[in-house]
């Protein structure tokens, strides 16, 4: 009896052994950082096999969950309680990085912002890799990087590999805080949400994308999901109002793919955004909101109370204590922009926001300064009152369906026939 339960022992530790081994060479790829909270990391891979999901920070070893996902293994760690203002070494596989925790308020902060990347090939994702490599070598101190949705064309998981092995230097500099576009999130269920470890809202909003908030320095950060019910629906709005409200942060900043204001929009989608989130920027007293989908460089001035009129590009340098929100689409990150790439650095320092847009030169991988603005607050944005709206997306279905009609109805009727906008649609389509 002795001999046999010494035998399958044996058996048992050997097999134990081959399935360590086994876990400890499968192909680890995708691998990406982000914020997650105050003091805490998330942290996303993918493996080809089952294997332990695993992260070594500084030495010491977290643990995470996995599931499959597109034929392959998604991996997901939080890891919590870490230093504010600290730069941490981590190790997943054979992929190293570091990353910087949230400093905290009345910390100075930056952090860099690019357009849609949208590429299909290798080629196009090594572009964009170099324009944002580019920005960290003019900003070496940004806390993290953001694309602005259409990281991919298509989100299929050759792309998304393209993606991050041409990301793998820039990741392993610092976290991606990504926006979904509507190239990777609309009828691409599932993709965003097994792609990223993000503190996303749980209900059904979240299968077209992901909708979040964090803070970083100075800064409360909004990233807003628009594939979202034809514009934004009542249950992302009411958890905006909710979470901005709430928050003390200085300056308030909002991250959208498809953008709020664009000079003579006619796209219908864009056309309902403004009517959901321009009055909801105004209320809460938005500094800033930054958007892809364009492929566009442009501002505007600060807008409040605009309604849906239309707006010049704004060159002014410096606006101290603007009443309304600047609109701010800093181009594409990449070959879809029809031009010269671009990116930009937010940088926020007490009382001052600069927000400095780069040209880069794909001869010689360097950048230029393209555009500067600076925002100065002598005091403090009014304070907005909390709220605790419903966000119960089973309560709110009827709402929902009926905001979407609405809406629809309003832009056809009132922004097309009524606006006059039907003959640039039809000249921009055809």
């Amino acid at each position: 009896m002795r001999k046999l339960f010494a035998v399958i022992l044996s058996i048992a530790l050997l097999l134990g052994c081959f399935a360590v081994a086994a876990s400890a060479q499968a192909d680890v790829t995708r691998v990406v950082a982000t914020f997650y909270g105050s003091g805490a990391q998330g942290f996303s891979w993918y493996t080809d096999t089952q294997a332990d999901s695993v992260v070594t920070i500084d030495g010491q070893v977290h643990t995470g969950t996995s599931k499959r996902f597109n034929g392959a293994w998604s991996h997901s760690v939080i890891v919590e309680d870490l230093v504010p203002g600290r730069e941490y070494n981590y190790r997943i596989g054979g992929f190293e990085g570091v990353f910087k925790t949230d400093p905290g308020r009345g910390v100075p902060v930056n952090f860099n912002v690019g357009g849609d990347t949208q590429a299909t090939n290798a080629d196009g994702f090594r572009l964009a890799a170099n324009i944002f490599g580019a920005a960290f070598r003019a900003y070496p101190d940004a806390g993290f990087y953001t694309i602005l949705g259409d990281l991919t064309q298509n989100s299929t998981g050759g792309e998304w590999d393209m993606f991050f092995d041409a990301f793998k230097g820039v990741n392993a500099k610092a976290a991606l805080m990504p926006v979904a576009g509507n190239h990777d999130g609309f009828l691409k269920w599932g993709w965003f949400r097994n792609t990223f470890t993000l503190p996303e809202q749980h209900n059904y909003t979240n299968l077209s994308g992901i909708y979040y908030s964090f803070d970083y320095g100075d800064a409360h950060i909004a990233v807003l999901n628009t594939n979202d019910w034809f514009h934004i629906g009542t249950v992302q709005l009411n958890w905006l109002i909710n979470d901005m409200s709430a928050s003390d942060a200085r300056w308030k900043i909002v991250m959208t793919h498809k953008p709020v204001y664009f000079h003579h929009e006619v796209a219908p989608d864009c056309l309902a955004l403004r009517r959901a989130l321009g009055p909801v920027c105004d209320m809460l007293g938005v500094d800033v909101v930054l958007s892809g989908h364009k492929h566009s460089f442009t501002r505007s001035a600060p807008l409040k109370g605009h309604g849906m009129a239309d707006y010049e590009r704004c060159e002014e340098p410096l606006f101290t204590d603007p009443d309304g929100t600047i609109y701010v689409m800093p181009g594409a990150a990449g070959g879809r922009g029809g031009g010269s790439p671009t990116f930009a650095n937010i940088a926020i320092d007490g009382d001052a926001l600069r927000y400095r847009a780069e040209i880069y030169d794909r001869e010689t991988d360097t950048s230029s300064l393209r555009d500067e603005f600076t925002i100065v607050k002598t005091q403090p944005n009014p304070p907005v009152a909390p709220t605790n709206l419903p966000t119960n997306p089973l309560l709110l279905l009827p709402g929902q369906l009926f905001g979407f009609m609405r809406s629809l109805a309003a832009v056809i009727v009132v922004d097309y026939f009524i606006g006059g906008k039907i003959v640039p649609l039809v000249m921009e389509l055809f």
